[in-house]
């Protein structure tokens, strides 16, 4: 991914310091199975069910742990795993999922499962943050709607790049020069590995373009704006994707994602535009570069990130903020829906080889 660099450079380099934990309340205190309030110093705990214990899984656990007035309540998967359990095991959904003091269920199962996590959770009265993508096909979206609309829950959908510092810094700078230009986006690693196998079962994951692309289909759309067209070509089972989105304001977006690269994750981003260009590699000693014209200074400048806080963490966070303070979650279902319309209808066009329109698959 190559552009012409628009005029001197002006780098930046991210720099951390730390900032204070977020407090999560709820909108309920959290207890014991039978209701009984729990405190933690003072502070009233927010009880929290994970669904799913593998990759996604742990790394939600470690960030949960980490978040003052949490507590993990339980943990759901079909198969124990060796060594110390950070909480109690379930190899049942609806004995933990409806305990009185679960407030929360962080969803972590492949993507297939989806909806029927969903489902049981709504009607325990449970809100709900739910690993992306949404569900695996489009015409299960209604019954995902009917479920929290009837059971009045939030639903957040944990598209994780919104939280990365760098991205969000990305996204800052793109709308302060117009959000409009031509977008690269690269993310590759190795086939992950999971339960059945069922990241290279197509018809369980979406393979590559539901799973893994739609990390950059999301960022470009929430950066650059609606897209009204996706062309796309996979290779080797799934497991590779060239995209191409063309975004209501003109602008377009080349996304390559890739499950046959070396083990680790590669994430590549830039984004050319009138008068400036960003970069972004996160396997760059300095990760985000942006080139301006002119003397505004609008892209210069040090970054302060979080220290210590995984993206996994931050997101999180967001989510219990937004109980607490009874508003809409940062990443809603229906923006959630936007983007996995992006990718079936990537899917779509791989498979007839055209062009297709996301409103093609979601009406």
């Amino acid at each position: 991914m190559s552009a012409r660099r628009p005029g001197r450079c002006r780098l930046l380099w991210l720099t951390s310091s730390c900032l204070p934990a977020r407090i999560c309340m709820g909108k309920r205190a959290a207890g014991d199975e039978n209701g009984r309030t729990s405190t933690r110093r003072g502070i009233l705990v927010l009880g929290v069910a994970v669904l799913g214990y593998g990759t996604m899984g742990r790394v939600h656990v470690e960030a949960l742990r980490r978040i003052q007035g949490v507590r993990v309540v339980g943990i759901y998967t079909r198969r124990p795993v060796p060594g110390v359990w950070p909480a109690p095991r379930y190899d049942e959904m609806k004995p933990l999922v409806a305990r009185k003091d679960v407030h929360v269920v962080d969803i972590c199962l492949p993507t297939h499962l989806h909806l029927e996590a969903v489902q049981l959770a709504a009607e325990c009265g449970k809100h709900i943050f739910l690993e992306k993508p949404l569900v695996r096909r489009p015409e299960q979206v209604p019954a995902i709607r009917d479920a929290i609309k009837r059971a009045g829950v939030q639903l957040m959908v944990g598209h994780v790049l919104r939280f990365f510092p760098e991205y969000q810094q990305l996204h800052r700078i793109a709308l302060a020069r117009g959000a409009k230009g031509v977008a690269g986006a690269a993310r590759r690693s190795s086939m992950p590995a999971g339960e059945d196998d069922w990241y290279g079962d197509v018809g369980k994951s979406g393979g590559v373009v539901l799973d893994l692309s739609i990390h950059d289909f999301d960022f470009c759309r929430w950066t650059l704006g609606p897209v009204r067209e996706v062309f796309c070509r996979t290779a080797a089972g799934g497991r590779y994707a060239l995209t191409t989105l063309v975004h209501d304001n003109g602008s377009l977006s080349h996304i390559e994602g890739s499950w046959l690269d070396a083990p680790g994750l590669t994430m590549e981003f830039e984004l050319a535009g009138k008068g400036y260009l960003l970069q972004y590699s996160s396997a760059a000693a300095v990760p985000l570069r942006v080139w301006t014209r002119g003397d505004d200074g609008a892209a210069a400048g040090a970054f302060r990130l979080p220290l210590g806080k995984t993206p996994y963490q931050r997101e999180l966070e967001a989510f219990f903020d937004s109980l607490r303070r009874n508003e809409a979650p940062p990443v809603t279902w229906e923006a959630a829906l936007e983007s996995a319309a992006v990718a079936w209808a990537a899917l779509r066009s791989a498979e007839s080889r055209r062009p297709v329109s996301p409103k093609e698959v979601v009406s």
